[in-house]
């Protein structure tokens, strides 16, 4: 699955880019295959740390009642699947300051403006992006987006989701 999610991105990461920073993007399953493909870059995660009691999923009988994140696993994850120790930081949004640097592509596959508004973010990635930072995520309203970055390209439409959701990768905010 996250190798079908990288193929729709891969075209955007450069080799010379370094510093990836991920909002919501789970246990990290994306970012592993994008290092498997570019060695030793610097992965910033950006999640909440709790697994909710409230939230349930149901699939075929069994029950999980993992909702967010676990720092713990996706530490685990990253470090059994070839990401070093030194080339990742995890980040607790409702604890940690978010860092400040300049990142070179930002990703939140269906996280944010999906699940929660982009204006949460909207300041923070302008002091976190450069003109060239690509910002990828997947959205209901692509249009409007053209009203906050000089440019905005559809690279993925999933007409199996229930709202229709375009994946764009967007560059360089207007305001």
């Amino acid at each position: 699955e996250m190798s079908k999610e990288f193929s729709t991105i891969k075209e955007y990461i450069k080799k010379n880019d370094n510093l990836f920073l991920s909002i919501g993007g789970g246990i990290g399953g994306l970012e592993v295959v994008i290092n498997k493909n570019f060695k030793d870059k610097s992965f910033y995660f950006i999640e909440r740390n709790f697994i909710s009691k409230k939230v349930k999923y149901g699939w075929g009988g069994m029950e999980n009642d993992e909702a967010y994140n676990s720092f713990e696993l996706q530490k685990l994850f990253l470090e059994k699947n070839g990401l070093k120790k030194e080339n990742f930081y995890l980040i607790d949004y409702d604890n940690d300051k978010l860092p400040i640097l300049k990142f070179d592509l930002i990703t939140s596959l269906f996280s944010l403006d999906y699940h929660y508004d982009f204006n949460l973010y909207k300041e923070y990635l302008k002091k976190v992006s450069k003109p060239d930072t690509r910002i990828i995520f997947d959205t209901i309203r692509a249009e409007y987006f053209k009203k906050v970055f000089e440019k905005v390209e559809i690279i993925n439409t999933d007409l199996n989701t229930v709202h229709k959701s375009k994946r764009i990768v967007c560059t360089n905010f207007i305001e």
